[in-house]
């Protein structure tokens, strides 16, 4: 997996991240951070891993997960599990 260090992260666009921050959201709260990189491969599968853990995310947002995962990364969403539970066609 690429390094991607805070200030790269810092950098990338809010259509990279999985789960954007809420522009509305009060600095400081979770609904302000962008979270699950999906800048490439590895960081998708990696944040499909992250919030297929027990009590990191909603089934909501797991099917926003999976839905972008899958547009961004068309082959990765054919072969994936988490997409295919959780994404919706």
């Amino acid at each position: 997996m690429a390094k991607l260090t805070a200030k790269k992260r810092g950098r990338l666009k809010r259509s990279t991240f999985a789960l954007p921050a809420k522009k509305s959201a009060k600095r400081g709260s979770p609904a302000a951070r962008n979270r699950y990189p999906i800048n490439d491969v590895a960081h998708a599968r990696s944040a499909m891993s992250y919030a297929s853990r027990p009590g990191n995310t909603t089934t909501a947002q797991k099917r926003t997960i999976a839905n972008k995962v899958r547009k961004k990364f068309p082959a990765l969403g054919r072969r994936s599990s988490f997409v295919k539970r959780y994404g919706s066609k």
